[in-house]
């Protein structure tokens, strides 16, 4: 059960993203991976949602705010559970080429 367990400590979410394209059209285009540190600006060609909450953080078709960089990194450091990228380590993400 859930019971003596300490809620782990998320700051709230980065604002919200912009979307440039459609999430299938970035999930078909052709991506590469990026460091995380230098994807800001980038339109992101996967998913990330990070759990706890489980909340999908980032779609495909979104441009990547630095403060979404930001909080990935932080999020990193605590070892919260990722879904989503093909690097679940947050090392790079997959972007949309061009």
């Amino acid at each position: 059960g859930r019971a003596g367990r300490t809620p782990l400590p998320l700051p709230p979410p980065p604002p919200s993203t912009v979307g440039r394209l459609s999430p299938r059209e970035a999930w078909l285009a052709p991506a590469r991976p990026v460091p995380l540190d230098r994807c800001a600006g980038e339109i992101s060609a996967e998913w990330v949602s990070i759990s706890p909450p489980g909340i999908p953080l980032l779609y495909p078709g979104e441009e990547i705010a630095p403060e979404t960089v930001e909080y990935l990194q932080w999020v990193k450091t605590l070892g919260s559970a990722v879904q989503g990228p093909a690097d679940p380590g947050l090392e790079t993400l997959r972007v949309v080429v061009g």
